[in-house]
């Protein structure tokens, strides 16, 4: 949305860092962009996800460009509140 755009270009003026998921749709950002992620903004780092053994999700999007780095977003244990 123009709003959120509008609000990390702010932020980003202002030296904040924003940090978006890449998205799990298995799909090249640069051919069909996922927003927040695909925007290109100096503050604005772009996360994909990463398998156990640190190879690349086959459900994370991805980009040459606009993804800056991989974590690992398999198998991951966490705390769920109900």
């Amino acid at each position: 949305s123009s709003v959120l755009t509008a609000a990390i270009r702010e932020s980003s003026s202002r030296g904040v860092l924003f940090v978006a998921a890449s998205g799990n749709d298995g799909h090249d950002l640069e051919v069909h962009p996922f927003y927040p992620a695909a925007l290109t903004f100096p503050g604005l780092l772009c996360v994909g996800s990463t398998k156990s053994r640190d190879n690349w999700s086959a459900f994370s999007n991805f980009g040459s460009v606009l993804t800056d780095l991989f974590a690992p977003g398999e198998n991951v244990f966490s705390c769920r509140v109900t």
